[in-house]
């Protein structure tokens, strides 16, 4: 895997059954799957999540506010959203910084 190269899912589950060999392919992708609609319901209902040594997802409330259009300068106003984001724990950063 090069640096700065993203994987997607089928690739992520492909290397979750490398690291453990004695499940399969389909009990690899069930359990990704689980975790993410854990994630998914637990983020949903505006609450985080964190996981010690990795990091943690918090929801953000993105308020409203006036916009131009692009093509023709019009204000325009900007619906409120939410956002989820990440923060990373010291022992990531350190490991991506080379201080592993």
């Amino acid at each position: 895997m090069n640096a700065n190269e993203s994987i997607n899912k089928s690739e992520f589950v492909g290397m979750l059954c490398l690291k453990y060999p004695a499940k399969s392919e389909r009990e690899c992708k069930e359990a990704f799957e689980m975790v993410i609609d854990v994630m998914t319901y637990i983020l949903g209902h505006g609450s985080g999540i964190n996981f010690s040594g990795f990091g943690t997802f918090e929801v953000h409330d993105i308020k409203a506010r006036k916009g131009r259009h692009p093509a023709t300068g019009e204000i325009i106003d900007v619906k409120g959203y939410k956002q989820v984001g990440f923060r990373m724990s010291g022992k990531i950063k350190d490991r991506l910084n080379g201080n592993s």
